[in-house]
């Protein structure tokens, strides 16, 4: 369900998106290996910011991604030498957020910035708005952008038990990416793809209670007609 997960983020983010994501088992470490192995989403900059605190790990994102980032090379400096000269945690940590915020007021319209499930910012100009399988940081006037729906791989998600702590996090995740989709496209009038959606959400954990809330109230019944991919 891992490998599935991941591949169906990777999907869900729109082209030349900067993606700084702490889920090491289902998005930084699988996208590499898809990325080297299957070309898959080369336009991608996918980055841990907590292991940016390690200096061996800025060297690793330069060296990848060095061109992307030109627009942020003072915020890497700043980082570079607070490491190289020990500096606490918090302070390297500030000097993290730094970064991203200056990769947010440099990608922040198009292509976007995604972080992932849990990613925390201070109080100011910017907010966090779920988009996909991950979470967009926009400004608070910004407008949230769809995900990409087309290719997900969803038969895995279906049978996954969610026995574990992380099968029930990634079904969690899937139901309620569907049920947020659905509720925009009902509240925009786009009534039978909204349905849809919501279907999804029920066929996945019909236990999710968001969905049933919106099934409630739109009288949504039955399973969803449109393909998974």
């Amino acid at each position: 369900i891992w490998r599935t997960h991941a591949r169906n983020a990777i999907r869900t983010v729109r082209l030349d998106s900067y993606v700084f994501s702490t889920q090491q088992a289902t998005v930084n470490l699988p996208y590499r290996y898809l990325m080297k192995s299957e070309q898959m989403r080369p336009d991608l900059t996918v980055i841990n910011p907590v292991r940016l605190r390690r200096g061996d790990y800025r060297e690793f994102v330069e060296d990848t991604y060095g061109p992307r980032l030109k627009f942020a090379e003072q915020e890497l400096e700043t980082l570079r030498n607070l490491q190289e000269a020990g500096a606490p945690v918090s302070e390297i940590d500030s000097a993290i957020m730094d970064f991203v915020l200056a990769t947010v007021r440099h990608k922040g319209g198009k292509p976007g910035v995604l972080v992932s499930v849990g990613f925390s910012l201070p109080d100011g100009e910017y907010e966090i708005f779920a988009e996909g399988l991950f979470m967009r940081i926009k400004t608070r006037t910004g407008k949230p952008y769809p995900f990409h729906f087309t290719g997900l791989e969803l038969d895995p998600i279906l049978s996954a038990k969610g026995n574990s702590r992380m099968e029930a996090f990634v079904i969690n995740m899937y139901a309620a990416m569907f049920t947020r989709r659905g509720e925009y496209l009902l509240l925009n009038e786009f009534t039978f793809e909204g349905m849809e959606y919501i279907r999804w959400a029920l066929k996945i954990d019909p236990d999710y209670m968001p969905a049933r809330l919106v099934a409630k109230e739109y009288h949504i019944r039955g399973e969803p007609s449109m393909s998974d991919d």
